[in-house]
């Protein structure tokens, strides 16, 4: 369990800093459903892509940021569907602000 933890958390680490070195990507909201999890990691790191362009407030992009690690762990397992569903959210955070 704490193994799982750390890889989770190692890798939400990679996506973040990619993120971050890749600066915006510019692209629109998701509309079609996740088929693998190359796409569900893609889409987290657009996602991160979005919330780190937009310049959001602290709490918000933390918000998002949990948010971003319970979409990865659903990619992991296969749960496409509930990543669809966080990543829904996440946009809807991005552009709430």
């Amino acid at each position: 369990m704490i193994k799982q933890f750390i890889v989770g958390a190692l890798t939400m680490a990679l996506v973040v800093s990619a993120v971050r070195a890749q600066g915006s990507s510019g692209s629109g909201p998701r509309t079609e459903p996740i088929q693998s999890s190359e796409d569900c990691i893609r889409q987290v790191s657009e996602l991160g892509d979005r919330a780190e362009a937009k310049d959001l407030p602290e709490d918000t992009f933390d918000r998002i940021e949990d948010l971003l690690t319970t979409m990865e762990a659903h990619c992991e397992a296969g749960r496409f569907d509930e990543a669809f569903a966080v990543a829904r959210d996440i946009q809807r955070a991005i552009e709430a602000e």
